[in-house]
């Protein structure tokens, strides 16, 4: 009999219980092993809801981290890199929810503690559709000449679509620890509207970079509370040539989610239309157009989605003790632009 994986936990709400551990508890190659959450009845019940074979926690710093593989850490923005921080320092393999960091000095100030594996969580480099993109990319591009122009739209609705915690929380409150603290840069009235951006504009400036589509001048920016644009220069690495893009994300007024990235090509374009995080039922649709054929073809991925997808991506790389981070630099790049984007923002702002 093969060993299993043992995964960690900490926090276990709402969130945590919908997306990812529903998907780790599916996964035949784990073993959920310990749970903390300052809930201590929620910690017990969810415990016997996924038949955890460790023991329950309120402080993370008590866990059993040497016999633990490892740890899924889902609690609120701000909490989740200085607890990101305990468990790389002592040498354990992490996956968080994103950001990654608030900044770049902290990601900086946390990265030098890793040594294994650092995965963050729902961003679209996990979805089966885009590592199929990925992976024939240069045969689409030879196929419908050079890359012009990129862009990413997304009008967020409700991704949550009626799904309901497995175990509701006795109490409503999070694990106590630090918290992020916000770019040094950044004029504290701006600190909310920051917070606001940073969990879906990272999700998509990450994208760009697992393209390699490399940011390198910012044309414009807007950022309100009701939406985030940004348009750019960046560089396609693959063939060192500049391209246009953009990113453009808001709030859908129908509660409707509507995602896709469409790439402008020479001679046609490549759209993906992602579906809701959480629609299990719909797929995520890759639309290929050939004008010099005037040719289109869909390719649907049924019932793949990023929680799903990045569930075996942690696990297969712990197996294989991959460490080196599929993520890039580990989100480096991500937050960097997004900084990037703020301060030209904020120059402009000025004049």
């Amino acid at each position: 009999m093969k060993k299993k994986i043992k995964i960690s936990f900490v926090g276990v709400g709402f969130m945590s219980q919908i997306a990812h551990l529903v998907n780790y508890f599916k996964n035949k190659n784990v073993e959920l092993f310990e749970i903390c959450d300052l809930d201590e009845n929620l910690a017990n019940n969810v415990k016997k809801k996924f038949n955890f074979t460790g023991k329950t926690f309120t402080d993370f710093k008590k866990m059993s981290i040497n016999e633990t593989d490892g740890v899924v850490i889902i609690v609120q923005r701000k909490l989740i890199s200085p607890i990101v921080k305990y468990f790389l320092s002592r040498n354990c393999n992490v996956f968080s929810e994103k950001p990654h960091a608030y900044s770049v000095k902290e990601y900086l100030n946390n990265k030098k503690y890793q040594k294994k594996l650092w995965l963050k969580g729902f961003t679209r480099r996990h979805d089966h559709a885009v590592k199929y993109l990925k992976k024939n990319f240069k045969k689409i591009n030879n196929q419908l000449g050079k890359l012009n122009t990129v862009m990413h739209n997304a009008s967020a609705g409700n991704s949550y679509l009626g799904a309901k915690h497995y175990v509701k929380p006795f109490i409503k409150k999070e694990i106590k620890s630090k918290i992020s603290k916000f770019p040094s840069f950044l004029p504290k009235k701006y600190f909310k509207l920051y917070d606001a951006h940073i969990n879906s504009a990272i999700h998509s400036v990450d994208l760009f970079d697992f393209f390699k589509l490399n940011i390198n001048k910012i044309f414009y920016s807007e950022i309100s509370n009701k939406s985030f644009l940004c348009t750019f220069n960046c560089t396609y690495l693959k063939s060192n040539s500049n391209i246009t893009a953009q990113i453009f994300l808001s709030s859908s007024p129908n509660k409707l989610w509507d995602e896709k990235t469409i790439f402008y090509f020479e001679r046609g374009q490549v759209t993906i239309e992602y579906n809701s995080p959480l629609l299990k039922k719909k797929s995520h649709k890759i639309i290929i157009f050939d004008k010099s054929k005037n040719k289109k073809v869909s390719i649907l991925f049924k019932n793949k989605w990023s929680f799903d997808e990045q569930v075996k991506d942690f696990v297969n790389l712990i197996k294989k003790k991959q460490y080196k981070n599929i993520n890039s630099q580990d989100g480096l790049v991500a937050i960097k632009d997004f900084e990037n984007i703020w301060k030209f923002y904020l120059k402009k702002k000025k004049y």
